[in-house]
């Protein structure tokens, strides 16, 4: 499977991409995901496109190339996940909270440098709830991070938050954009509590 996802990234319309095998009732046939660059007009920031028509043609050109014979592949769209998280911010005394809230969004947020950036997330990556909390501790003026919300957008189940993880599958990848124009690309919700 390797030597596909190789061929699949090789394609410069691919982001990233992921092969598994799979028994479809009478042979074996490799699925392979691919997730699609991101568009210039959305500042490379927004994911869960899927691949066009054209681009799609394209990257099975280039996957064929490589394809054993009598071997059938099948080019899938990735499976985005949207996440929602709610946390709890307790801000200093001495800090301004909206000061405080901006650098926040900053730095969880998904443009360049933001932990949500879709280039720090894969496919079938897990996500952990100890990295976010660190990252919100990084800012100045945060004293305490407390996780309300940590879950699936749309499911409501407390295990995620509990386990501090959300498992994904192989071809899946989590996102969360915080876009009010796309607010099911996941949202980040700051609940700011003290400072000035």
């Amino acid at each position: 499977m390797p030597d596909y996802v190789t061929a699949a990234e090789s394609n410069p319309l691919v982001r990233n991409a992921v092969a598994t095998q799979r028994w479809t009732g009478s042979w074996y046939t490799v699925f392979i995901a691919a997730e699609p660059q991101p568009s210039s007009q959305t500042g490379g920031a927004q994911t869960g496109g899927t691949l066009t028509a054209a681009q799609q043609k394209s990257v099975t050109t280039t996957v064929n190339s490589f394809r054993l014979a009598g071997e059938d592949l099948q080019l899938d769209s990735p499976q985005y996940v949207s996440l929602e998280i709610a946390l709890t911010i307790c801000v200093d005394p001495d800090y301004f909270n909206l000061d405080v809230q901006q650098a926040l969004n900053q730095v969880l947020g998904s443009g360049t440098g933001g932990f949500f950036n879709p280039d720090n997330f894969t496919f079938g990556q897990n996500v952990y709830l100890s990295p976010i909390y660190a990252a919100a501790r990084s800012v100045p003026g945060v004293n305490t991070v407390t996780a309300t919300t940590f879950s699936i957008q749309g499911v409501t189940d407390n295990t995620y938050l509990a386990n501090g993880e959300i498992p994904l599958e192989p071809l899946q990848i989590a996102r969360l954009e915080n876009d009010p124009s796309f607010p099911d690309h996941g949202q980040l919700t700051l609940n700011m509590e003290g400072g000035k």
